[in-house]
């Protein structure tokens, strides 16, 4: 689970009660957030995914996929692959996340 920072939470928490006028539990706030996170797949120019142990697959599942929350990292673990292999054509991937926080993978992703 991501680690969330108390001030933008107990600002988000402060802006909902005053919109509903009642009081939210914490919990029901971190689900309506997780719901709106997002993170950051690779996929090279033949619609393989990279995993975790850094192998471009095309069937896996989203469990097994490289995924990260930091587009940085996401850019840096691209130009380290580019760089063992100049003829890589990747593009890092921007996914939103389900109640797992797996990344769900858009449809036209997935067809290409």
């Amino acid at each position: 689970m991501r680690c969330l920072s108390l001030l933008p939470l107990a600002l988000m928490l402060s802006k909902i009660v005053a919109l509903t006028g009642r009081s939210v539990k914490l919990a029901s706030i971190i689900n309506w957030v997780r719901r709106f996170m997002t993170l950051f797949i690779l996929r090279d120019a033949a619609g393989n995914y990279l995993t975790k142990e850094l192998i471009w697959v095309r069937d896996c599942t989203v469990a097994e996929l490289y995924k990260t929350p930091h587009k940085d990292i996401a850019l840096n673990q691209l130009i380290e692959l580019n760089a063992s292999d100049i003829t890589l054509r990747a593009e890092v991937f921007l996914c939103k996340t389900d109640e797992k926080n797996n990344p769900v993978i858009p449809d036209s992703l997935s067809a290409a």
